[in-house]
């Protein structure tokens, strides 16, 4: 997304799914996100310009594998999951804050999301 004004993201449900196997173990992250459309202004998610329109809902899903026998991080107590939006990808990568806002209870300081369990 980039420079798009009007945006105003809301989580509208978030689960972490996590599934053993011998080889290897897997946590899919799955997420309705909703755009109420008021502007309050890992893996790179690109929602080009116009498509994400006032009242619109999306599923998002990500998903993380480790080998069996590695440590799940996202299934350690204590760790926390948290999501965040960049206008550009330089914004990203430069490590700054980031630029769109969720419209949600639980905003950190850095302005990600944290999830609740």
């Amino acid at each position: 997304m980039t420079k798009v004004i009007g945006y105003n993201f809301k989580i509208l449900s978030a689960e972490l799914k996590t599934i053993t196997d011998p080889m290897a173990t897997t946590s899919t992250l799955n997420m309705i996100v909703k755009n109420t459309g008021v502007a309050q202004l890992g893996k790179t998610v690109l929602i080009p310009k116009k498509t994400f329109k006032d009242g619109m809902e999306k599923n998002f899903s990500f998903t993380y594998t480790v080998p069996a026998g590695e440590p799940i991080l996202a299934a350690q107590s204590g760790v926390s999951v948290v999501l965040s939006l960049y206008e550009s990808e330089e914004a990203f990568k430069s490590g700054k804050n980031p630029t769109v806002r969720f419209d949600n209870d639980g905003i950190l300081e850095n302005k990600k999301l944290q999830l609740k369990p």
